[in-house]
């Protein structure tokens, strides 16, 4: 298993983790609601981004086929990406 902080732009596997206390609160909603409202799970089953977990201090979920998906959202709600730990294999 490779860990590494950034972003990772392929892999045949991603998923990230991310402390809470990196986030504004909207910056959760942004990636609460992203993963749980504004996708269809459907459309993504498996392994193609539909995986997503929320525990009191931290968030997860896979990426895999959403890179560049993932990566505006940050941006857009200036989500530190220095601050994702990232999981591939």
């Amino acid at each position: 298993m490779k860990i590494r902080q950034g972003f990772v732009s392929n892999s045949s596997s991603s998923s990230f983790v991310i402390c809470k206390e990196f986030l504004t609160t909207k910056q959760e909603e942004a990636i609460r609601k992203w993963y749980t409202e504004d996708r269809d799970m459907e459309v993504y089953p498996g392994d193609n981004g539909d995986y997503f977990e929320e525990t009191e201090h931290y968030m997860s979920a896979e990426v895999r086929n959403i890179y560049d998906e993932f990566k505006e959202l940050c941006k857009e709600h200036k989500i530190d990406m220095d601050k994702i730990f990232w999981n591939e294999g």
